[in-house]
């Protein structure tokens, strides 16, 4: 698993054909996880992915509100038709998000053999399991303590807590979703995010 929000990258088409499956959670209420890379086109990257038979799954609407505010109707040919199967946009709304991405997470789980998170080497902190479902093992070179909070998806501040170096965050009594977890030292601050199941 490559979390691209995470790691505060895109990955090149090279790096995405290592994957059979590409989920895309699209959102810019406040984490600003654009579809479109902030432009009015189409992403040529996931083109070439899809049509390498590769599986795409986009979760949200933000993408096509960014381009089509008003709603639209897709004929064959367009980016929206040929390589996502969407006929046609109207409306959005933000509440769908959790449950959408839950049913998407889920539906992958039940296929997978096994799963590995893999971070760049640049990342001072990893996290692991990822998914969870109880606790996430935190393993840093950072020196000193760690202020870790955890927010939903939405931003709500979840659990605040502070560790040395490494320790464990129980998350059994979050609800399924989403989080993303930021980890602030004296000298620096990440966000990574990770799914609980």
């Amino acid at each position: 698993m490559f979390d691209a929000a995470s790691e505060l990258e895109t990955p090149d088409l090279n790096r995405l054909l290592e994957y059979d499956v590409l989920i895309w959670y699209t959102s810019n209420d406040g984490v600003d996880l654009q579809f479109w890379e902030g432009m009015d086109q189409d992403y040529e990257i996931l083109k070439s992915y899809v049509s390498e038979g590769k599986i795409l799954w986009v979760v949200g609407n933000d993408f096509l509100f960014d381009r089509h505010s008003t709603g639209a109707t897709f004929d064959a040919g367009s980016f929206e038709h040929n390589f996502l199967g969407i006929f046609s946009y109207d409306a959005q709304s933000n509440e769908m998000i959790a449950a959408n991405m839950e049913s998407v997470i889920g539906f992958f789980s039940q296929l997978l053999v096994s799963a590995e998170s893999t971070y760049l080497p640049t990342k001072s902190i990893s996290i692991s399991p990822n998914p969870v479902f109880e606790s996430i093992n935190v393993t840093s070179n950072i020196e000193g303590e760690i202020k870790v909070s955890v927010f939903s998806s939405s931003g709500k501040l979840m659990q605040m807590k502070r560790i040395n170096q490494n320790g464990l965050i129980n998350v059994a009594d979050l609800p399924k979703g989403t989080y993303y977890i930021q980890f602030s030292s004296a000298k620096q601050s990440e966000t990574q995010s990770f799914i609980k199941i």
